[in-house]
């Protein structure tokens, strides 16, 4: 494979479904649809991953609440899922430690792992997932990303 080569990955879920109203390779819960794109040879930039979801129509992921953390993070745990962090659209531009989603939303749940957001170095800005939670990072560490639309 050529180096620099974006992969997507698509797995078996089970799940029962009338319709889906998502495109192909996108899943759905709820109202929405998610897109996941796992970290490839170097990945990409907080920023280049939130004008990827752009280009597609999407956002970086939004987290409404806990039952849609719970779908996130059990995609995310999926055996067949490349292990690794993924970007999210939290993030402290301004950095005032005051997280905001991309989509101009205001966070009303947080799943932060154990002792975060530490803005280490005062440089993490940008928040990245994991099958476990979520960690603020710094914006241009390469990771994989999750977009999310409205069906």
């Amino acid at each position: 494979m050529a180096e620099g080569t974006d992969l997507t990955f698509f797995f078996n879920v089970v799940v029962v479904l009338v319709s889906s109203g998502c495109d192909d390779n996108w899943l759905e819960y709820g109202n929405y649809c998610y897109f996941f794109q796992i970290k490839t040879l170097h990945g990409k930039s907080w920023r280049d991953a939130y004008l990827s979801c752009q280009v597609m129509g999407a956002s970086l992921l939004s987290i409404e609440d806990e039952a849609e953390n719970f779908f996130i993070k059990s995609i995310l745990k999926n055996e067949s899922v490349q292990k690794g962090s993924f970007w999210i659209g939290l993030n402290d531009a301004c950095n005032n430690r005051e997280f905001k989603w991309s989509d101009n939303t205001i966070p009303q749940f947080f799943n932060w792992l154990p002792r975060k957001p530490n803005n280490a170095g005062n440089g993490e800005n940008c928040v990245e997932t994991n099958d476990i939670g979520w960690n603020d990072n710094d914006c241009d560490v390469k990771n994989g990303f999750i977009c999310k639309s409205v069906k």
